[in-house]
């Protein structure tokens, strides 16, 4: 509403049920977009276990919170703290690929790092992340282990 104000577009009530009924109306004078010409259409997104198509997956892989993925995939013996707030948006870990005394890894949103000097790991991504916990390499195996976990 506040950008229809301030693109002097009507935004009282009913107008937008108004813009959804002419821009139905010019949809349905035209040639494309057949399927938004039925008065009752659906977008059917396919469930992910009957779509085995490998990009799908990866995607899938890479957008999925590595929190979540690190939570799914370590022994909760590793996870310090869990963060579920604005001020610090990461879980804190002993990290479990070096002797840790003071946790030094940190699951962000999209990134695993470890600021330990101690450590080879650095950051990961999920798809990083996975081949390290599982010690593969191939690209096939990581989407498996990703599938098995959240598929």
């Amino acid at each position: 509403m506040s950008a229809g104000k301030h693109a002097t577009i009507d935004s009282g009530e009913g107008s937008y049920k108004n813009f959804y009924a002419d821009l139905k109306e010019k949809l349905s004078e035209s040639d494309c977009l057949d399927i938004l010409k039925e008065d009752e259409f659906y977008f059917e997104y396919p469930q992910k276990l009957e779509l085995n198509d490998g990009k799908f997956i990866s995607n899938e892989l890479h957008t999925i919170d590595m929190r979540e993925l690190a939570a799914e995939l370590l022994d909760d013996k590793y996870l310090v703290n869990h963060y579920n707030n604005k001020h610090k948006p990461y879980d804190h870990y002993i990290c479990p690929w070096h002797d840790d005394k003071q946790p030094s890894a940190m699951a962000y949103e999209q990134l695993f790092i470890c600021t330990s000097t101690n450590c080879d790991v650095g950051k990961l991504d999920q798809e990083a992340f996975i081949k390290k916990v599982y010690g593969i390499e191939d690209p096939a195996d990581v989407l498996q282990k990703f599938i098995e976990h959240f598929v």
